[in-house]
C-alpha cells in the first residue's frame, strides 16, 4: 500500500479507538443536606410535582453498567461505590448533624474514570428517607408550605442524577429532587374532580371538607452545574437543599507499584 494512502487512513481512523494518553480515576464524594430554616421553604412557591428528565443510560451503583465502556478503562474503578470507611467528609457531616439548622439526608461516594462528556454516565440517586420531626414546631397540625406536624416523622424520597465528566476541567451536573410524602394518619389520596383545589390531598373514603384537605407536600429541586477542581470542596446552594462534593484523584495499585 502506498505510503500516502496509509497516512490518510491513519488520519481518518476514529479517535475513540485509541486509548487516552493518561487515564485519571476519581473518588467522588457527595454530602446532601437540608436547610431547616422555614424561610427557605417560604422563599419560593414550590411545585407539588416535578418530572425529572431521564437519561438514556445511567448507572445504578453496585449494579452492572448499562453500556460497555471502552476496553482501556478498568472496570474495577469504573462507577463502583465507595465503602463507608473511604468517605472523608466525616468532619463536615458531624458539623451539620450537630447544628440545629441542618439535616443530613445522604452521604455516599463512588469511583469513576475521568470520562469525556460524551461517555460519562449519570449516577442515579434514589433513597427513601425517614426524617426526624422538627423540634421547633409546637402545634399538632401541619403548618406552612406543607411543613410536618410537631412530633411526627416525615417520610421523603430523594432521587435524581449526578454526572461528573472531564474536559479541560472536571465538571459536575446535579439534578436532584426531594419529595416529601403525604402526611401520616388517614389514608390520603390526591384530590380530584370537585374536591379540594389541585395540589392538595384529601382523606380517602370520607366526604371532602375543610378539615380533610391539607397542602400537598412540596417538591424541592436542586438543578445546577459546576466546574470543579480536584481535591477542592465545592458547595451547591439552594433555599432548602445543599450539597457538598469533592473529587479526589485515585491511583490504581498497579500504577503505584510501577512508579516505585
Amino acid at each position: 500500500m502506498p505510503r500516502p494512502l496509509i497516512f490518510l487512513l491513519a488520519l481518518l481512523a476514529p479517535a475513540a479507538a485509541a486509548a487516552p494518553a493518561e487515564i485519571t480515576y476519581y473518588d467522588i464524594e457527595v454530602l446532601i443536606f437540608q436547610h431547616l430554616d422555614p424561610a427557605g421553604r417560604e422563599a419560593e412557591a414550590w411545585p407539588v410535582e416535578v418530572e425529572l428528565p431521564q437519561p438514556e443510560h445511567h448507572v445504578e451503583l453496585g449494579l452492572p453498567l448499562p453500556v460497555p465502556l471502552p476496553e482501556f478503562y478498568d472496570r474495577r474503578f469504573s462507577y463502583q461505590p465507595l465503602p463507608p470507611e473511604a468517605l472523608q467528609l466525616g468532619r463536615e457531616r458531624k458539623a451539620l448533624e450537630e447544628s440545629p439548622a441542618y439535616r443530613v439526608l445522604l452521604h455516599l461516594g463512588w469511583r469513576q474514570p475521568g470520562l469525556p462528556a460524551a461517555e460519562a454516565l449519570p449516577v442515579r440517586i434514589e433513597r427513601r428517607l425517614l426524617l426526624p420531626p422538627p423540634a421547633d414546631q409546637d402545634t399538632a397540625e401541619t403548618t406552612g408550605a406543607g411543613a410536618p406536624a410537631a412530633g411526627v416523622p416525615l417520610e421523603a424520597r430523594m432521587e435524581g442524577f449526578i454526572r461528573v465528566f472531564r474536559a479541560r476541567y472536571l465538571h459536575l451536573q446535579a439534578d436532584l429532587v426531594l419529595r416529601e410524602l403525604p402526611p401520616a394518619g388517614p389514608p390520603w389520596q390526591a384530590a380530584e374532580g370537585t374536591g379540594p383545589e389541585p395540589g392538595t390531598w384529601e382523606a380517602a373514603d370520607t366526604e371532602p371538607g375543610p378539615g380533610d384537605a391539607v397542602p400537598a407536600p412540596p417538591v424541592f429541586r436542586l438543578h445546577q452545574s459546576r466546574r470543579m477542581r480536584s481535591r477542592e470542596l465545592h458547595y451547591l446552594d439552594h433555599p432548602v437543599l445543599g450539597m457538598l462534593v469533592v473529587a479526589r484523584p485515585f491511583t490504581p495499585p498497579e500504577t503505584r507499584q510501577a512508579a516505585r
